[in-house]
This record gives structure tokens, sequence and C-alpha cells, in this order.
């Protein structure tokens, strides 16, 4: 999700500067260098507030924050807009690495840790292959503007899991911390 988040401007770029009457490369590369640079800075705060919070929270916080941006970048008015939701989108995926990747130690322990952050890798470097296939895809067929509401979408399919993953992740601790 955040990797198809992340490249998915780069298949749009052009479509978006000739919208946006974009003259110069400078111009219609500047949202994504935005949402990279929030994407970092970001990382630093989230990263301390994993090893004190609940990741899956934050995960879907983060989640939430990069789908209301995608929602927000499909109904961008100028140029402007665009950038201002480009930074948000930068907030929202931010939070994925150090949280993500802490919550998945925590989860599968030192035993599996390795063979699930492998198996996550695999996810997203899949996200950062189909993602400007994807992209370009959806914009050709309907617009650039339909692939990040395409990807909104996904988001909320994501954050609608969530509660799933609690459930299923929780209620071992529940027994054990219980005494049941």
């Amino acid at each position: 999700m955040v990797h198809v988040m992340l490249v998915a401007y780069t298949a749009i770029t052009l479509e978006v500067g000739a919208e946006f009457g974009l003259t110069s490369n400078a111009q219609r590369l500047f949202p994504i260098t935005l949402t990279l640079l929030v994407y970092g800075a970001v990382a630093v705060a989230t990263g301390y507030l994993a090893d004190r919070y609940d990741a899956l929270k934050m995960l879907t916080v983060g989640i939430a924050i990069a789908t209301a941006a995608s929602f927000g970048i499909a109904v961008s008015m100028n140029y402007w807009m665009l950038l201002a939701f480009m930074g948000v989108l930068g907030v929202g995926l931010g939070f994925y690495h150090p949280v993500g990747l802490s919550y998945i130690s925590k989860v599968f322990g030192p035993k599996n840790r390795g063979k699930a952050l492998g198996i996550n890798g695999i996810g997203g470097n899949t996200g950062w292959l189909l993602s400007p296939i994807a992209t370009a895809f959806i914009a050709v067929t309907f617009g650039w503007r339909w692939a990040y509401v395409s990807w909104g979408c996904l988001g909320l399919v994501f954050i609608m899991l969530v509660p799933v993953s609690y459930t299923h992740l929780t209620l071992p601790t529940t027994r054990v911390a219980g005494g049941a």
C-alpha cells in the first residue's frame, strides 16, 4: 500500500503537469519530492512513537491519513492543492516503515522475524513494481485522478481489515493475560 502510493505519482507526472500548466521538470517533480521529504521526516517521529504506542493503531492512523490525502489529490483543483495533499500523503506514508517493521518484529518474535520481514519486503517490492503499471493503466483508461481514487479505495479496504487483525492477534494475548 505504502509503496504503491509512493510510486504512483511518477507514472502520471506528465498528465498532471499538462492539466495544471506546469512548464518545467522542477514544477512537475516537486510534488513527489515534497512527499518524499515529508515521508522521511515523519519517519523519525513515528519511530519514536512506535516504541511507546500501539503499532497497529498507529499504522491505521497512517493509512487513514494517506487514504484521505489520496482522495484529496484526486479532487485537487490547482497545483497548490495538489502540493498540500502530496505533503499530507507524505505524513500518512511516513508512519509505515518505523511502525510497521516494529509491529512485524513484535508479532513474529525473534524466531520468525527475518522471514516475516522478508515476506514484507516482497510485498513492498511488488508495490514498487506494480504501482506505475496499474497507475498508468488507470490514468490512460479513466484519467489520472481515478488512480488516486483507486488507491484511496484500497486504503479504505485496509482500514476495514484492521478490526479483523485486532481480533486475530489480541485474543490469544487476552487469554494468557486473563489466565483463561
